[in-house]
């Protein structure tokens, strides 16, 4: 019975397993979470009827990270790199899915620079691996009925930008599943998931990595934008009196369920290392607004490290949540994910670790 209740994770249609962007006019292979990292950074925005809020947020993404990638490209003839510095931009096969070792904390450095004291454009070029900075934007078009793929493809040939790419599904499957199906594609060491409506201020990534870099252990971690230190101010404070006595049950359910280091669960800024990755999102049941939950819950059966990074965060107009009908469905899924969990029914798998291994393989028979 409770596997009929439940949602089984379903395999992806052939039109998700390809993108475009502006280099081609036809659509392309995507690329696996398995294989080794190819950027530095990957940002992956589900995005669901976001014609209107998805430019604005692009805008502000590409703007901090065009000023990174330019910013360690002007200091790249300065810098003396270390010799034990491995590029992302060019891993190699022999370390496909990550050393079991310590991070060296390389790379982390490289992009926490950007977000540290320095209010125009943080770094220092002395940092190991300061130039070798390269990202990635991911849109997941999760079935949008608008012009979601189009504007995110105008966006990208208005402005040049040949590694946005887009995935675009012919059904609409959650955003969970958008989230999910972004990341098994991902090219970067480091993967962050921003919501399309830019509530975010984009330059906080800055802060998570900073964290992400203290707690990593393995090369596995996740950093969690939290909103909760805004209670009280007027972004709170101007919310219906319904959505707050909703969010605030939502919370205490959490709470009950035992997901009790993280305060603010559903913020739509969480970024991971690329093993955390692996691990998370091979084994993501939900599609749908609580699949936040299951990425903690998995967290602590891996025993990944989790942090919660205060964020700068503004309420947007046009969200896509339904208030009464989307909380039922929420509390429905949070009870289902528990019991699946607590009777075994779901399981975390480590068949991720082979997969990277075969992915190797294969690339290097390539």
């Amino acid at each position: 019975m409770l596997k009929l209740l439940s949602p089984a994770k379903r395999a992806p249609t052939a039109r998700e397993l390809e993108y475009r962007d502006i280099t081609s006019p036809q659509p392309k292979p995507v690329d696996s979470l398995y294989d080794p990292p190819s950027v530095t950074l990957s940002v992956v925005v589900p995005a669901y009827n976001e014609c209107q809020r998805l430019p604005t947020m692009l805008k502000d993404a590409q703007t901090y990270l065009d000023a990174r990638l330019s910013y360690g490209q002007q200091h790249r003839k300065g810098h003396n790199r270390s010799s034990s510095t491995t590029s992302l931009a060019s891993p190699t096969a022999a370390e496909p899915c990550d050393s079991s070792s310590e991070s060296s904390g390389s790379e982390s450095t490289l992009l926490a620079d950007a977000g540290s004291s320095d209010e125009t454009l943080p770094g220092s070029p002395q940092s190991p691996g300061f130039a070798s900075f390269s990202y990635e934007i991911l849109v997941v078009d999760d079935g949008s009925r608008d012009e979601t793929t189009q504007v995110a493809l105008d966006y990208a040939r208005k402005h040049r930008l040949n590694n946005l790419r887009v995935i675009t599904f012919e059904h609409n499957r959650g955003k969970g599943g958008a989230v999910t199906q972004g990341f098994l594609h991902a090219r970067g060491e480091y993967i962050l998931f921003a919501d399309a409506d830019g509530a975010t201020e984009f330059q906080d990534v800055g802060k998570l990595i900073t964290r992400l870099d203290a707690i990593t252990t393995k090369k596995m971690g996740i950093a969690v934008g939290s909103r909760s230190h805004l209670q009280g101010s007027d972004a709170v404070v101007k919310r219906s009196w319904l959505r707050t006595v909703l969010m605030r049950s939502f919370h205490a359910f959490v709470y009950v369920f035992g997901i009790r280091e993280i305060e603010d669960t559903q913020c739509g800024f969480k970024l991971f290392t690329r093993r955390a990755a692996q691990a998370i999102f091979s084994n993501i049941h939900v599609e749908r607004w609580i699949f936040d939950i299951e990425v903690l819950v998995l967290a602590r059966m891996f025993g990944i490290p989790v942090t919660e990074v205060p964020v700068t965060w503004r309420e947007i107009a046009g969200s896509k949540m339904s208030l009464m009908r989307d909380s039922i469905q929420m509390a429905t899924d949070l009870l289902l994910l528990r019991l699946n969990y607590f009777c075994g029914v779901w399981k975390a798998s480590t068949d991720w670790q082979q997969q990277c291994v075969i992915q190797a393989k294969l690339k290097a028979l390539s």
